[in-house]
């Protein structure tokens, strides 16, 4: 990703330290988003001062469900296809191939991303603009100002702590006005209660030829918690208003009750029950001590 970010003709700027990546524009296409990550969170920054987008990832979360696709018969044919191959017949091995090795259903269901994390920071223009990704730190800042206010956007997905950490910081007190939502296409229901957004959802996919029978897959559930210093928070369409404030650390997780050890659905586990857990622990350690630890872990 980072050759292919570097390979942006005009885009990306030599930095001081050459371990840092920085532009001096948002992206504007998927491609161009800076990529954090923990092994198993993710996200893609895409660092715009207006209507900002941070594109939300989680390792287990796809459409589909535990299938045997094995043929039968694949075994009865091995021979024959070989035989094949080794007379440089490719076309009639071929045949053989797409009728008994390709597995039923011959394709797997898509990999999904969990939503967006969207910020509109209320602003109508900026200057000193800049977006980077320090990979020494696994750290994306943007920064930016207007109306003589700076503003700084720390983004990073720590892996001691198993959550995703977004800070966001103004050089005044009570300069920081930022609605704060998550969205989703489908399959999900945001709700506010209190400082959180709290995404519910269960993946329903419909049967297909080529993918094999559609229904009510994978549940998940993720939270944001948002911790502010001055100022108030209030429920505005469907998200969360920060205003007058100087500063604020959103805390994001995603789970599902997919088992990984099982390699299936596992009804007993409660997604949203571990988001809670984990996003707990994380605020008991604040904002200093999360992003210390995971510069260190990194």
């Amino acid at each position: 990703i980072c050759l292919a970010l570097l390979s942006l003709a005009g885009s990306a700027k030599t930095a001081t330290h050459n371990n840092t990546l920085w532009y001096n524009q948002p992206a504007k296409v998927w491609e161009e988003a800076l990529p954090i990550g923990n092994g198993r969170l993710g996200a893609m920054v895409f660092g715009n001062p207006f209507h900002e987008t941070i594109q939300l990832n989680e390792e287990s979360l796809w459409s589909g469900a535990p299938i045997n696709s094995n043929i039968p018969a694949a075994r009865d044919h091995l021979d024959k296809i070989r035989e094949l191959v080794l007379d440089h017949n490719y076309v009639e091995a071929n045949k053989l191939v797409a009728r008994y090795m390709v597995g039923t259903p011959p394709m797997v269901r898509s990999y999904q991303t969990f939503g967006n994390l969207l910020l509109d920071y209320q602003v109508k223009d900026t200057t000193a603009y800049r977006r980077s990704l320090d990979l020494s730190q696994g750290l994306s800042l943007t920064t930016f100002s207007t109306d003589g206010i700076d503003f700084a956007q720390e983004v990073f997905a720590s892996a001691i702590d198993d959550v995703i950490v977004t800070q966001l910081t103004a050089s005044e007190k009570g300069g920081l006005n930022v609605l704060v939502s998550l969205k989703r296409d489908k399959d999900a229901t945001v709700k506010v209660v209190g400082n959180e957004i709290i995404m519910e959802g269960q993946v329903i996919d419909q049967d297909s030829p080529l993918a094999g029978k559609g229904g009510k897959h994978m549940r998940f559930a993720a939270k944001l918690r948002i911790l502010h210093k001055g100022g108030k928070i209030e429920e505005k369409d469907g998200g969360i208003y920060i205003s007058g404030a100087k500063e604020a650390t959103l805390l994001w997780r995603g789970a599902t009750d997919y088992n990984l050890s099982q390699l299936n659905f596992d009804r007993s586990i409660d997604p949203l029950a571990i988001c809670e857990q984990v996003i707990s622990q994380a605020e008991k350690l604040g904002y200093k001590k999360l992003h210390n630890r995971h510069i260190a872990n990194h």
